[in-house]
């Protein structure tokens, strides 16, 4: 199982930002999150269910922030978190990013994921 570089862009919107490169997802794993995320999207994905992958550096947790409305938990962790984070970056563990979303968003984020990976 190889994993693939994952280069990300993060911005939090209220001033946290960073950039990451990390090998933390296999191709399964990429297909396995756009599918999810379009499940999400969909409602169908039972609230409080949380994505995890072989490589610990990104974490993914449904709620609700409104009834049906999707929000979803980044968990950005060693390698994945901000490198601002100095020497506690390769130590951290979920650090948290929330993403209030509308279904459509969300289904519209998962559309053009899956179109990444195919």
């Amino acid at each position: 199982m190889t994993h693939g570089e994952v280069d990300g862009i993060v911005d939090a919107g209220d001033g946290r930002a960073w950039m990451f490169r990390a090998a933390c997802l296999t191709r399964e794993e990429a297909r396995l999150l756009g599918d999810w995320l379009l499940r999400v999207a969909k409602g169908r994905v039972e609230l409080h269910e949380r994505l995890t992958f072989a490589a610990p550096e990104l974490s993914f947790a449904y709620d609700e922030h409104e009834y049906g409305q999707p929000r979803i938990t980044v968990g950005f962790s060693r390698a994945a978190a901000p490198a601002w984070l100095g020497d506690e970056q390769h130590r951290t563990f979920d650090y948290p990013l929330t993403l209030d979303l509308t279904p459509e968003s969300l289904e519209s984020a998962a559309v053009d994921w899956e179109r990444e990976v195919h």
